[in-house]
């Protein structure tokens, strides 16, 4: 999954593809179908399905990824809530805008007390946000939303940055 995760940054869609489907059976008959981690393989998986514009295949993985979770006692997990991001990033794709932003303000506010609100993911899905009050025509909206979330985010990369340069000085 790693590896897939790799490719998929480089590009290459097709190669994560294998790699993920890979990965997503090794953890299968490893740690178990309702484990956390198959499901989060599950969820990279689906998203690169979703890359590739394989909508309904990439839904499918999502939904799954969630029933799974919600069977679990999982369904408020920080997974749960990729899977969730990801089934909006389908609506959106879809022109589905309204279920699009419900699922995005679902899994912002599930996740807000575990990983918090200004976590890089819950910065992210609010992007998302600012992209589904664009398609609304709601661009005033969606630029005071994109405009703060794109400041957090050069923020929270530009900790990262200076955490690595300290960490290298030690």
């Amino acid at each position: 999954v790693g590896l897939g995760k790799v490719a998929r940054d480089r590009g290459d869609l097709a190669t994560a593809e294998r790699l993920m489907r890979d990965g997503l059976i090794i953890r299968e008959k490893t740690i178990g179908e309702k484990n956390t981690f198959t499901q989060l393989a599950r969820v990279d998986l689906a998203d690169v399905l979703r890359r590739q514009g394989q909508l309904s295949d990439a839904r499918s993985a999502f939904e799954t990824a969630l029933e799974v979770m919600r069977s679990t006692g999982d369904g408020g997990h920080p997974t749960a809530a990729q899977a969730l991001t990801g089934l909006a990033q389908v609506e959106l794709a879809e022109g589905n805008i309204d279920d699009a932003a419900r699922m995005l303000e679902v899994a912002i506010e599930m996740t807000t007390s575990s990983i918090g609100r200004d976590h890089l993911d819950n910065v992210n899905r609010r992007l998302l946000l600012a992209d589904v009050f664009a398609a609304r025509g709601d661009d005033a909206r969606a630029k005071t939303l994109r405009d703060d979330n794109l400041t957090a985010r050069a923020g929270i990369i530009a900790q990262w940055q200076a955490a690595l340069v300290k960490s290298k000085g030690e």
